[in-house]
């Protein structure tokens, strides 16, 4: 536990000692209300740090009284899975979004959308644990739930098809990850055009599936045309345009054309070089 921690918590501890009990059930439920809505969810770095800040309230809030988190309105408690889960907090991230879940579907019903959401945060949370067959259960029942509910060119659904995809990499079934990596590829395609970020993503994850399973022309032909793509759409020294540079110096090295997977590997070097260079320059 970090100092901001510790010294977080004894004051807490000091404020718990000279509270009644009957008025602590009331202190904590209004504490942990406040801290749920000061809860930004955006991707900035400030935001991160913020939220981070808050965690030593909630591990105070859960301290003293275990249930507190437990009895947090349906609304409050995305905010702590999300705190836990970005301070790597796994096991009670877990347990948190269990308890949502199981509230959601109580309260909601199966099939809404919110529902739907906590049961595949539950998938994405067996898979920083490790639990694949866990996680790929998940992502499939929310899959075929969001197929029925809003089609399979939704966003939702596609994002689950993505997550679904990646617990098949995880456990090596490249046949079955390559064959949804193409489905997603194919509807992205056709809702978002072929130059769209997300579907050259998709296009990049294909490549790799191909590769994995020695597929090797396949894989540098996709490999091309995604890195042409993002050359023409982002840049020559966007960080999309350099991934697919690096995986296509992999696929040459693969194939034995070591010449062209150096010639690839040192564009990639320099362009990373002088951005660390600007850094540091920035900083100074």
């Amino acid at each position: 536990m970090s100092t901001y921690e510790r010294v977080k918590g004894q004051n807490h501890e000091w404020a718990h000692d000279r509270l009644e009990s009957r008025h602590m059930e009331r202190c904590l439920r209004s504490a942990q209300a406040t801290l749920a809505r000061a809860v930004i969810k955006r991707c900035e770095d400030e935001d991160y740090v913020f939220r981070s800040a808050l965690l030593p309230h909630i591990i105070a809030c859960q301290r003293h009284r275990t249930s507190t988190l437990a009895k947090a309105g349906i609304g409050d408690m995305p905010a702590f899975v999300l705190i836990f889960s970005e301070a790597e907090r796994w096991k009670e991230a877990e347990q948190l979004d269990s308890q949502l879940v199981e509230t959601k579907m109580r309260v909601l019903g199966e099939k809404h959308p919110d529902t739907l959401t906590s049961i595949l945060h539950m998938a994405v949370l067996y898979g920083f644990h490790g639990r694949w067959k866990m996680a790929e259960q998940l992502a499939i029942r929310t899959m075929e739930a969001r197929k029925r509910v809003y089609g399979e060119e939704h966003p939702d659904t596609i994002s689950n098809m993505v997550i679904l995809a990646t617990t098949y990499n995880r456990q090596g079934r490249w046949k079955e990850a390559q064959q949804l990596d193409l489905q997603i590829f194919e509807t992205r395609v056709g809702v978002l055009g072929v130059e769209h970020r997300d579907t050259l993503t998709t296009l990049s994850d294909l490549a790799w599936t191909c590769y994995m399973q020695g597929q090797l022309y396949d894989a540098e032909q996709l490999t091309i045309r995604a890195m042409e793509a993002r050359r023409k759409v982002f840049g020559e020294e966007h960080h999309d345009t350099l991934c697919s540079m690096f995986h296509l110096a992999a696929i040459y090295r693969k194939q034995g054309r070591r010449k062209e997977a150096q010639q690839l590997d040192s564009r990639v070097s320099e362009v990373m070089e002088r951005d660390s260079s600007d850094d540091n320059l920035g900083e100074i």
